[in-house]
């Protein structure tokens, strides 16, 4: 608008609904765009050296085919100093990390960012709900379904399962699961972030925290962390679409359908919502 009104050129985009398909096309235009313009301007927007270069080297990390003379040339790298990952403190100290700060700052990434929701989630809000749920269902098993597991290790790993949207942010699940390749890729992101996040911490604790950021993915407690991620997901869509937000319908009837196929496996998921299901987003006086 301020453009508009002092003159100047500038255009507007409009997508006809945004999905993986409708982002991807825009992402595709503001690529041509930058291509055009640099031809204009008489420059070549394909050979910046820092951009090749910043290519090179992720594809290097990545153990790309082709690229083993750039990874070798990355691992004899000179290693960096801890000042990346630490604080100066009083006095000039050097000795302080960054992991718990990095973490403080779940609470500042929004989950849901391209629905309409009628209360706001956080990602610390999000962990703390399903390491809650996770318990719950590991306390299940183990009272009703002759279970073993370490329900304070579910939670744990809730806490901490989505710890890389510190840097990463939150990508809307229609874009992270569009694909194998392009899901494969996040989770790289994913590990790559997480093994930041130890380097934050003293070595010592950095071999503890492993066990949340890097967790085994085939143990029990782990699987029933993930049915319980599942289930606060689901939950939010229970409690938008009784506050009258119908934004939530189709993640609703996606995330109804997952659960129901996994009751079968996982009886302390059906014990949960058939007995404490009904009371999610009924009034405080109901309650």
């Amino acid at each position: 608008y301020a453009l508009t009104r002092s003159g100047h050129v500038n255009n507007t985009v409009m997508l006809p609904e945004v999905n993986a398909e409708s982002v991807g096309e825009l992402l595709m235009f503001f690529q041509l765009q930058t291509a055009y313009c640099g031809e204009l301007l008489g420059i070549d927007t394909f050979n910046q050296p820092g951009v090749e270069e910043g290519k090179n080297a992720t594809y290097a990390l990545f153990d790309r085919k082709g690229y083993e003379e750039k990874k070798a040339e990355l691992n004899a790298a000179p290693a960096k100093s801890g000042k990346i990952h630490r604080l100066k403190g009083k006095g000039g100290r050097e000795d302080m990390y960054t992991f718990y700060a990095l973490l403080n700052r779940m609470k500042l990434i929004a989950r849901w960012s391209l629905m309409r929701s009628t209360t706001k989630e956080d990602l610390m809000q999000h962990a703390a709900h399903v390491a809650i749920v996770g318990q719950a269902l590991g306390i299940i098993r183990n009272t009703y379904f002759g279970g073993n597991v370490d329900t304070d290790k579910i939670a744990a790993l809730a806490l901490y399962h989505d710890t890389a949207e510190v840097v990463s942010g939150d990508l809307p699940t229609p874009i992270k699961y569009y694909s194998p390749r392009i899901k494969g890729a996040y989770s790289e992101i994913e590990d790559v972030i997480n093994l930041k996040l130890l380097e934050s911490l003293p070595k010592e604790m950095a071999e503890k925290y492993s066990e949340y950021l890097r967790p085994d993915t085939e143990t029990e407690e782990y699987k029933l962390m993930k049915v319980a991620d599942k289930v606060s997901a689901y939950i939010k869509c229970i409690e938008e679409r009784l506050s009258g937000n119908r934004e939530f319908d189709t993640a609703f009837k996606r995330l109804e359908k997952t659960l129901d196929a996994l009751k079968p496996e996982y009886p302390e998921l059906a014990f949960f919502l058939d007995n404490f299901g009904e009371g999610y987003g009924q009034q405080l006086d109901i309650l």
